[in-house]
């Protein structure tokens, strides 16, 4: 999946790849519903957030997957606050 996303191509050229751009929308949408309610995906996703981010060419498709990401990591963040702020029973 990465192998595919790792591809470039020139945006201002996105009429004559119209291949690649349905690829890349596929590829995300594909991430997306992998990785809903799947925390290792999200996990996995998370560890390579800096490389999504600079794929070109499908960015709304890309905004949604990251947007399932979010959604472990703010989860994720909010049961650490929960644990340091409960007392601890021992």
């Amino acid at each position: 999946m990465f192998d595919i996303l790792s591809k470039e191509y020139d945006i201002k050229l996105a009429d004559q790849y119209l291949g690649m751009k349905q690829t890349l929308q596929t590829s995300f949408k594909l991430l997306k519903a992998i990785s809903r309610g799947n925390s290792v995906v999200q996990a996995r996703l998370y560890d390579r957030l800096d490389f999504l981010l600079k794929v070109k060419g499908a960015e709304p498709e890309m905004a949604e997957a990251v947007t399932e990401v979010s959604y472990c990591v703010f989860h994720l963040f909010t049961i650490i606050q929960l644990t340091e702020t409960i007392p601890s029973t021992i």
